[in-house]
């Protein structure tokens, strides 16, 4: 009963009763198998903080009892995904590898394995947790939850030579089924953040095809920046991404986070797309030119071959910076490159 109305769409004034009884029946029962599934609507819930930390406390009594029972993943993936003190982080962490002991090869674990590789797990678990989720890749690498467990991997610090080759194999695995998924965006991100030998034109194929399908979209920007950052690519490669960036800017240029593209877009030699380029860097700016952000577009734009109206527009715009930001980082570089466009007497 109390687990059914957990999980329904209540009004407020149910919801909280609801919360309520919850709480007074787990004062009683709190380490029987049954109350798990009461723990997990509560965690999924945005409660008061002092509810929160009542529903923790009851979340590791009935860990310290079933932690090992095979729906624990029920409990376990939403309370790794919380703000943990680092005392109950540890005794949590310690639950979940003792869940996944019995429980690493099946498709439920790739729930726990992703809240644990987005945790900052002690060394002596961290290596724990990445052989865990290897292993329960070779099983489950090409469904769709995979992408869940690839994109924290994708993101864990030096990991060994042989565990990363294997890990990109993996992630290209799951490409080759998913990468035409919105989804997929968060998995090529950080697959392209990486340095790509001979995964690389694997990564920027798929890349290419999922942007064919979701540039459009405000999180495609994920993708672009990264790719834009792709050195030695296959020249019509390069011309398309170039299109995607310019193609994506003519929805999203205004856009707070358009600066995090356009910054690698100007960078690159832009024979055919630079009019374009150029007037999106301008139009930003003059949405944005006053934010920290903004010396990243700055900086390329004033590198780039301007006309004599666009330079003006950009030397204001640098000038505007400068006003709002004389002493953050960057501004002394942003000063140089602005002395290039003004005459003598007037440079900074």
């Amino acid at each position: 009963m109390l687990r059914a109305l957990l999980q329904r769409d209540l009004p407020n004034q149910h919801a909280i009763a609801a919360v309520r009884h919850a709480l007074t029946w787990l004062a009683d029962y709190a380490a029987t198998p049954d109350a798990g599934f009461v723990l997990r609507p509560l965690l999924q819930r945005g409660l008061p903080t002092e509810q929160a930390t009542i529903v923790v406390r009851h979340v590791l009594t009935w860990l310290t009892e079933h932690s090992a029972a095979s729906n624990a993943d029920f409990v376990l993936g939403p309370l790794l995904a919380r703000d943990l003190t680092n005392e109950q982080a540890a005794i949590v962490v310690q639950h979940a590898l003792t869940w996944l002991a019995k429980q690493a090869a099946t498709l439920d674990a790739g729930f726990v394995l992703r809240a644990l590789l987005q945790r900052d797990s002690p060394d002596e678990h961290a290596a724990t947790v990445v052989q865990h989720a290897l292993t329960w890749l070779t099983k489950h690498a090409a469904t769709l939850n995979a992408g869940f467990v690839l994109r924290p991997l994708l993101q864990q610090p030096r990991l060994p030579e042989e565990q990363a080759a294997l890990v990109l194999r993996h992630t290209i695995t799951w490409l080759d089924d998913h990468a035409t998924l919105l989804d997929a965006g968060f998995v090529l991100q950080p697959l392209l953040q990486l340095p790509l030998r001979d995964e690389q034109p694997a990564a920027v194929r798929h890349a290419l095809t999922w942007l064919t399908k979701h540039v459009a979209t405000l999180q495609a920007r994920f993708v672009l920046r990264p790719l834009l950052q792709q050195r030695r690519l296959p020249a019509e490669q390069a011309a398309t991404v170039l299109r995607q960036a310019i193609t994506w800017l003519t929805n999203h240029a205004t856009h707070s986070s358009a600066g995090f593209v356009l910054q690698p877009l100007l960078q690159h030699p832009l024979p055919d797309e630079h009019p374009a380029a150029v007037r999106h860097a301008l139009t930003w700016l003059t949405n944005h030119v006053a934010s920290l952000q903004a010396r990243f577009v700055l900086r390329p734009l004033l590198q780039c071959h301007l006309s004599d109206e666009q330079a003006a527009a950009a030397v204001r715009h640098a000038h505007t910076w400068l006003t709002h930001n004389a002493t953050a980082p960057g501004a002394s570089g942003l000063r140089v490159l602005l002395n290039r466009w003004v005459p003598p007497e007037d440079r900074l």
